[in-house]
């Protein structure tokens, strides 16, 4: 786990369904997953064998479901998720790691889709050994990563 980013999320929702908003909960490690899925596309990755062989695939899994002491950033990981009337906010702390930022990158990408406003999307991510942040930007419903 040598390459590892530090990510930070804060959005302010607006206008989910009880079923995204279900969703969510599950990718934030607070409800247990969901029947059905549709904020992000199924994601699974490869089982190996020992011997390097693929023997299977695992998932889905929660995407920002991190929680208690951080192995390489410092502090605590974390996610969490209010709702003030229609209004839901949304942050979380998590440990990346680069094979992870296409399926992260896909939530993103929705979270963006759904912000309140201009402002109500805002996330950064840092190499564990930098010490500043880099601006991770949504464009034409793409993540880009710094």
């Amino acid at each position: 786990m040598a390459d590892v980013y530090e990510l930070l999320v804060s959005v302010d929702l607006h206008d989910l369904t009880e079923a995204e908003a279900v969703e969510l909960q599950w990718h934030l490690g607070l409800a247990p997953m969901p029947a059905a899925r549709g904020v992000v596309p199924d994601h699974t990755e490869p089982v190996f064998t020992e011997d390097g062989r693929i023997d299977g695939e695992t998932g889905p899994w929660p995407l920002l479901a991190g929680g208690g002491p951080a192995r390489r950033i410092g502090g605590v990981l974390f996610s969490a998720m209010a709702r003030d009337g229609a209004r839901w906010a949304l942050t979380s702390r998590q440990e990346l790691h680069p094979d992870e930022f296409e399926d992260v990158g896909g939530l993103l990408a929705w979270l963006h889709a759904r912000a309140l406003d201009s402002v109500g999307f805002r996330c950064h991510l840092r190499f564990y050994e930098d010490c500043g942040f880099e601006e991770v930007d949504v464009v034409n419903g793409e993540t880009v990563w710094p």
